[in-house]
């Protein structure tokens, strides 16, 4: 159920609000579905602070941008395609 596989995503929280565990293994520790698991963990991304239970600063980012409105914006098109090249300020390119 989707309570149960929430109450795994929070259990698996690394100190930054990143989600450590795989997929399988949360679905094998709380026996949730991987649908349940993934209405779950888009719960979790758009409480306070939005975007706890990202995988990555990508996905975190791009949660973000979502809840305020910004989903199709250049920003939200940058971090998507481009975020690789927007970290070690190769921007040029």
């Amino acid at each position: 159920n989707v309570y149960e596989a929430a109450v795994c995503i929070v259990g698996n929280l690394d100190e930054d609000g990143r989600l450590t565990a795989e997929d399988e293994e949360i679905i094998e520790m709380c026996g949730a579905t991987p649908e349940e698991l993934e209405k779950a963990r888009n719960l979790i991304q758009r409480l306070d602070p939005v975007g706890c239970g990202a995988r990555d600063v990508r996905e975190c980012l791009l949660v973000q941008l979502e809840n305020n409105g910004h989903g199709e914006s250049l920003a939200a098109r940058l971090v998507a395609d481009h975020l690789p090249d927007l970290q070690p300020h190769r921007l040029q390119h």
